[in-house]
């Protein structure tokens, strides 16, 4: 299987600037050696509900994962819950020395910002407990925290 995933934009392809969700990264690679070979997933990744994501290319007992390299358009990020979903996939899918570059949206293909972190969360507050370090991560390399 392959070890780096890199989604480039042909500028001539219509499409060419939408982001492609961890949902699509997954359909790609369900069925292949490549799920449990990735190391690196960098280009035009957007952050989206990645539990089908988390569960194929995760640390798990049959060896899969985990990603030495992430870029990812993570957005605005306003809730205790996204933070969740981003801790869960940053925890499973992760390397501990990961090279974790986060931005905040796509424009014509290309990864573009920071990501815009609105603080206080909303949602849960005690279930941030478990994701300090990923708010850490999101606030280091937010181009906007508002409060």
């Amino acid at each position: 299987g392959i070890n780096s995933l890199h989604i480039i934009c042909e500028k001539g392809d219509p499409s060419c600037g939408n982001a492609v969700s961890l949902d699509q990264v997954r359909d790609v690679l369900n069925n292949t050696e490549s799920a449990k070979s990735l190391t690196s997933l960098t280009g035009r990744v957007e952050f989206s509900d990645c539990s089908g994501f988390v569960n194929l290319v995760g640390s798990t007992s049959d060896g899969a994962g985990p990603l030495e390299e992430i870029e990812m358009a993570i957005g605005e990020i306003h809730s205790t819950q996204k933070i969740q979903h981003l801790h869960d996939f940053r925890t499973k899918c992760l390397a501990p020395d990961a090279c974790e570059n986060y931005f905040g949206r796509i424009e014509e293909g290309e990864l573009q910002g920071g990501p815009t972190v609105h603080l206080p969360f909303f949602g849960n507050k005690k279930a941030l407990t478990d994701s300090v370090s990923t708010v850490e991560v999101c606030c280091q390399q937010a181009e906007k925290v508002t409060l």
